[in-house]
């Protein structure tokens, strides 16, 4: 058993933002979601909800981010922001994370839920590494998960679209 310092765990759970609960604006077609959750999808799951476990620390990086409330087998992309932004209207939902954004992982959702790393992948501080965004002790990273919403009737362009989005976690990085 792992046992890590109170700070450490504090550090990793991080801090939910970006509802699309109403609290942060009108969801784009008035497709509010529950509390704390992305904006209303075709599922009728209440939106989809972004949660984190293990440690946001670059020596022992064990942190995984966890989806759930999306469409049973959507393809899912784990996104990482430097920045949290204003919400601005993205596909169904509303997206907050913003400067340097990168795509982590592609995985698809079983039953509604995905997570990332899976075994095999990199931890997150590599993935992010590896794509040019090395993270330093202390940086904050902002992470939301894209999904693919198919039901092109559920929230018609304009102002919708085809997918949707999480809520968002700010994390702060430790050594």
């Amino acid at each position: 058993i792992t046992s890590y310092t109170l700070a450490e765990r504090l550090q990793s759970s991080g801090t939910s933002f970006c509802f699309g609960d109403g609290t942060n604006g009108p969801c784009p077609c008035g497709n509010s979601g529950s509390a704390d959750h992305g904006c209303q999808n075709s599922a009728g799951t209440g939106g989809a909800l972004l949660n984190t476990t293990g440690v946001a620390s670059l020596s022992a990086d064990t942190l995984r981010l966890t989806s759930s409330g999306e469409r049973p087998t959507a393809l899912s992309i784990f996104l990482q922001g430097s920045t949290a932004i204003a919400p601005v209207n993205y596909g169904d939902g509303l997206r907050c994370t913003g400067g340097v954004l990168k795509r982590l992982y592609a995985k698809n959702a079983s039953g509604g839920v995905v997570s990332a790393p899976q075994a095999g992948d990199p931890s997150v501080s590599a993935r992010s590494a590896a794509l040019g965004d090395p993270i330093p002790v202390g940086a904050t990273r902002n992470y939301q998960v894209y999904y693919r919403d198919p039901s092109a009737t559920f929230c018609p362009d304009p102002p919708g679209g085809t997918f949707n989005v999480s809520n968002a976690i700010a994390i702060v990085w430790g050594s």
